[in-house]
């Protein structure tokens, strides 16, 4: 029976039937002091320097920051939509109001304004479309831009027309009083 580390099996194995076996090389064991005496300072050394080594500072984060001084914001803007016809409401100058209304294109509809005080509310630019889906048919929202310029009272009358039909009388009539103080 051969007994000897890393030289085979026990007599049961393949050695005592005299098989063939792959023969593998006997590991060389190296004595622990000098394991230690080579890996301790090699470990300590690294822990030190973990210990001195100091790492940049970060630059700040918006997190680390202080809050930034509160800006003047301008003032909100107003939204009116069919649910509000015939209501008030009170911009201060240079405020804006968006009324939001349901147009149907494919019939050859649309808003428009019919009465506005300009020394009290003026008209920004032209009205903006959405179309929600693809079909022709599909709903489209029309949205008309107001300012507050001057004091005083206005009524807004918005009518919804076929601007292409001028006898025909609209067939809705959207209402807002506006009051800039």
């Amino acid at each position: 029976m051969d007994r000897r580390r890393g030289l085979g099996e026990d007599a049961v194995g393949p050695r005592a039937t005299g098989a063939a076996v792959a023969h593998r090389t006997p590991e060389v064991a190296v004595p622990l002091p000098i394991r230690s005496r080579v890996l301790v300072p090699l470990a300590t050394l690294a822990i030190a320097a973990c210990a001195t080594h100091k790492t940049p500072p970060r630059p700040p984060t918006a997190a680390m920051l202080p809050a930034p001084p509160p800006q003047p914001t301008p003032p909100y803007t107003v939204r009116m939509d069919v649910r509000h016809n015939g209501q008030q409401r009170t911009l201060e100058p240079g405020q804006q109001l968006a009324v939001t209304l349901t147009t149907d294109f494919a019939a050859g509809y649309r808003w428009e304004v019919d009465q506005i005080d300009p020394r009290v509310v003026r008209e920004l630019g032209k009205p903006s479309y959405v179309q929600y889906g693809d079909r022709p048919d599909a709903r489209v929202v029309q949205t008309l831009r107001f300012e507050g310029v001057g004091p005083g009272r206005a009524q807004l009358r918005i009518i919804y027309h076929r601007p292409n039909d001028p006898d025909s009388p609209p067939a809705y009539v959207y209402t807002a009083i506006v009051n800039v103080p």
